[in-house]
């Protein structure tokens, strides 16, 4: 595990005053990523900047005071301003899914809050701006039309689909919600978790959209950091070989 420091905050980031609002973020960046033939992603550049560095610029912009880093460790380049302490940890087993992702994130999470993302979403600081709005619903743990308690607010795509990794939840609720699965994390589907807490949904207004596959990677004009091109979408044959070799 590494762990590096910087000090300074974003204006715009929202100041928690108290523990039941502080918030910290984790950031979900070690996928397989098996649509897009296992590249790292959230290395991926959109607009000149990596995905994952939009993914900590978003952190800065819901005010979190520790960014957890799940995935391989990787420098971090972008968004200096954003920001307080960050932690690099790695899911155990490697590519254990994105629940064992997300226990070893709250392995390192210290607040009441916990905002948590992918780092593929080339929209995510967008997607921030909607969920900081939203932080105060949660620390009061209500539902402000049904008067009920919620354990978090998520984002739901045009489909009304739960788009989990762009949400703020209870850092309790989560490990109580993974904590009670009988087969343990690995390889857990992340519905197993969210089904049992109570959330509000708000539209995301397309914030929400992520990077999956080729024609998405196309769409958003990703640039491969290892040339400094674009992505080249692999030949057909040469990756149908790859997969189902004779």
């Amino acid at each position: 595990m590494t762990e590096f420091t910087n000090r300074a905050r974003a204006d715009h980031a929202p100041t928690c005053t108290d523990a039941s609002s502080r918030i910290d973020a984790i950031i979900l960046a070690g996928g397989r990523a098996s649509r897009l033939d296992g590249i790292d992603k959230a290395a991926l550049i959109v607009g000149g900047t990596r995905l994952v560095d939009r993914a900590i610029a978003a952190a800065g912009v819901v005010g979190a005071d520790r960014i957890v880093l799940v995935g391989p460790q990787r420098a971090r380049t972008a968004a200096p301003d954003s920001t307080a302490f960050f932690v690099s940890v790695r899911e155990d087993p490697p590519f254990g899914g994105p629940v064992a992702a997300l226990a070893a994130g709250l392995s390192k999470v210290t607040a009441t809050l916990v905002l948590l993302l992918a780092a593929d979403l080339p929209h995510v600081e967008l997607a921030g701006d909607r969920l900081a709005a939203m932080i105060e619903h949660v620390v009061d743990g209500s539902d402000p039309e049904k008067g009920t308690a919620v354990d978090g607010v998520v984002l739901v795509d045009e489909a009304g689909r739960d788009q989990w990794l762009t949400g703020i939840y209870r850092a309790e609720s989560l490990r109580s919600a993974i904590g009670g699965l009988s087969a343990g994390s690995t390889n857990a589907s992340l519905h197993a978790v969210m089904r049992s807490l109570r959330l509000e949904r708000i539209p995301d207004h397309g914030t929400s959209v992520d990077i999956d596959t080729w024609d998405d990677v196309d769409r958003f004009g990703a640039v491969d950091p290892t040339t400094g091109g674009a992505c080249v979408r692999p030949d057909e044959g040469e990756t149908n070989e790859r997969h189902h070799p004779r």
